[in-house]
């Protein structure tokens, strides 16, 4: 059977576009600005809630800090990293005794967390109201955990991999819903976990998925392909690429990593400089997206004016 030309047209195209399968739905516009705290080394931005971030900052020893209208708050303890925040609470962990510790700051008083399974370090990330979400290490690997008044809750993907290197390494929690990523066979996969049940999230095309954060129902993180790393969110089965242009150059490292995520606003880092992501646009349909509507736009003004 013979095909209309513009239907054999649209077929060849589509075939060619599934190559391209590999790039997220949407890319999105954003302004970025640096938040490399003067004097610093190394700025990386972790978390954020209403207009704070959290962060740290290396100039000889890692200090983790607060940033609130341009005013850099540090936290006391060296060798600390602050990767979560809600409200007035900070949460992260630091150096003790070898191991990393979490920790919970809560307006300057300070709550030291240590897993009572873990045998190496213990992870906290992030902070919803009282419970405080991360990971922490054993001999079979990592597991996440919840803490909430002094009392543990462990948690396992049931895809994740044991050993070292592997496991369960929470991220982020909102609205009772955890999210964070697993890692098997040295491959990272993204995961929601909500009243028990468990959901992957691989962006198209990537070879590792790692989400960090989540806010109300928006996942965000990055995702690699080809040895490079790209920043995204994902919300309602859409991923949507985020890359601050600066990553791109080869001098800072091709990585872009976003950490934090509060309403449309994102904070994350590349090489050793941190930086805040707000949208100022709606996604842009990608250019295979575009290609297949003027098509059919073409061929359906062809039929038109041949009737």
């Amino acid at each position: 059977m013979m095909l209309h030309p513009c239907r054999a047209r649209l077929i060849s195209i589509l075939s060619a576009l599934s190559l391209l399968s590999i790039i997220p739905a949407a890319r999105a516009s954003y302004t970025f600005t640096s938040l490399d705290k003067p004097g610093a080394n190394i700025t990386a931005a972790f978390g954020i809630d209403g207009g704070t971030v959290v962060g740290n900052y290396t100039v000889t020893n890692a200090r983790g800090f607060s940033l609130t209208g341009g005013v850099y708050t540090t936290l006391p303890t060296n060798e600390t990293y602050a990767t979560g925040i809600d409200g007035t609470a900070i949460v992260g962990h630091y150096i003790n005794s070898g191991h990393y510790h979490g920790f919970v700051d809560a307006a300057g008083t300070y709550t030291d967390l240590y897993h009572p399974s873990a045998t190496g370090d213990t992870m906290a990330w992030a902070i919803s109201g009282s419970t405080v979400v991360g990971n922490y290490v054993d001999a079979t690997g990592s597991h996440g955990f919840t803490e909430d008044g002094g009392v543990y809750t462990t948690f396992d993907d049931p895809l994740a991999g044991t050993g070292s290197g592997q496991g369960t390494f929470a991220r982020g929690i909102s609205n009772g819903v955890i999210a964070g990523y697993y890692v098997k066979s040295s491959v990272g996969h993204g995961f929601m976990l909500s009243g028990g049940t468990y959901t992957s999230i691989n962006v198209p095309g990537a070879s590792s998925t790692f989400v960090y954060a989540i806010d109300n129902g928006t996942l965000a993180g990055y995702y690699s392909v080809g040895g490079v790393l790209h920043g995204f969110i994902y919300n309602g089965g859409v991923y949507t690429t985020v890359d601050n242009p600066l990553a791109t150059d080869p001098l800072h490292g091709l990585d872009n990593h976003i950490t934090g995520i509060s309403g449309t606003t994102l904070v994350g880092w590349y090489g050793s400089h941190a930086y805040m992501a707000t949208l100022d646009a709606v996604p842009v349909p990608e250019p295979s997206s575009l290609a297949v509507s003027f098509l059919g736009a073409a061929c359906l003004l062809r039929r038109r004016r041949r009737k």
